[in-house]
């Protein structure tokens, strides 16, 4: 049995009953199967690789939602959840038999607590502006030195100050998942702020030097050429990078996403 065939008898009936149908718009092949919710807010895609000689198959099951307000999609991968969600069931399958055991658990934690929790994750997703852009513009090097006096931290890559930055962030949040917009709107200038921490701590110890800047990019979307700006770090000959990234995806997806935490080694790319 192939992974459509099997997704097809398998994974398709315990989603059908949130609206999901397999996509037919198009062959996507044996090693991808992609199933869209009535109102295309949500698609989940299966997909297999093989690593020869051993015949070792790796299952990778995605989820995928629209950006509100902003383009793209929001990807999640199963393998990233909490083990409480109930994937934790290992990418690997040598076998037909393994295979169908992982995608009916898979199946069955995703209606029962996946979706749940997308569909609030919807309302409480929040992504960069123009004007967080511009409040971290206004002095970051003061903001980032007063936010650490505020708070009792030092101006050094010290494990400590993750810490207590993560700590930091999580009593802005607070314990209400749907009111996490909420917050960081009411906190705005306090979380832009700590990216000014964060920022200026990769900037100082960074492997690359670097320096704050506006930066201006074009990419493609739907065939459409888009222009953005934001303000971040540009490295000398070495990219650039949207230091608020590591913050967002901190207060987006953690403690549900578990490696979403402010990591050092993040700030060394």
């Amino acid at each position: 049995m192939s992974l459509k065939t099997a997704a097809n008898k398998i994974f398709a009936p315990i989603v059908a009953e949130y609206g999901f149908t397999q996509n037919h718009g198009f062959e996507l092949g044996d090693s991808e199967v992609q199933f869209y919710n009535e109102d295309g807010s949500i698609n989940i895609t299966i997909s297999k690789e093989t690593f020869r000689p051993l015949k070792q198959h790796t299952l990778i099951v995605e989820y995928y939602m629209p950006r509100i307000d902003h383009p793209g999609s929001d990807g999640l991968s199963a393998s990233l959840f909490a083990p409480e969600f109930g994937l934790d069931v290992g990418p690997f399958y040598m076998n037909q038999a393994e295979l169908e055991s992982k995608l009916k658990q898979i199946a069955e934690a995703t209606v029962k607590n996946v979706l749940p929790y997308l569909s609030r994750r919807a309302q409480f997703l929040v992504w960069p502006t123009n004007e967080m852009d511009k409040l971290l513009s206004e002095g970051p090097i003061e903001q980032a030195e007063a936010f650490a006096e505020r708070h009792g931290l030092s101006m050094q890559e010290e494990k400590e100050n993750w810490i207590r930055l993560e700590e930091i962030l999580l009593e802005l949040r607070g314990e209400d998942e749907l009111r996490r917009k909420d917050t960081f709107f009411q906190n705005l200038e306090e979380v832009m702020a700590a990216a000014a921490y964060l920022g200026e701590i990769k900037r100082r110890f960074g492997r690359h030097p670097s320096q704050w800047k506006w930066i201006e990019e074009t990419y493609l979307s739907n065939g459409e050429e888009i222009k953005s700006m934001y303000f971040g770090l540009e490295y000398y000959g070495m990219g650039t990078s949207e230091v608020t990234g590591f913050l967002f995806g901190f207060w987006n997806n953690y403690p549900e996403i578990p490696c979403a935490r402010i990591s050092p080694d993040l700030l060394y790319e």
